[in-house]
């Protein structure tokens, strides 16, 4: 697996996280050259939580604009 992440340029530990937004977090942290910690990845959660709550919020509201629509 090391051989793999060393031709990708990627981390060993990328292809042992099960998760799909976690290991994308992990692959942006390491081009960008920076560590995980525990905080990172929660602080990166977060903020994704926090945009996928903005586009449901902006769903509902052009939902509610069709339905009133002549």
């Amino acid at each position: 697996m090391q051989k793999i992440a060393d031709v990708l340029g990627y981390p060993e530990y990328y292809f042992y996280t099960a998760n799909d937004v976690t290991a994308k977090i992990l692959l942006e942290m390491h081009k960008n050259g920076k560590q995980p910690t525990n905080g990172s990845i929660a602080d990166e959660a977060r903020k994704m939580a926090e945009q996928l709550d903005d586009a449901r919020k902006l769903v509902v509201q052009l939902t509610e604009c069709l339905k009133h629509r002549p």
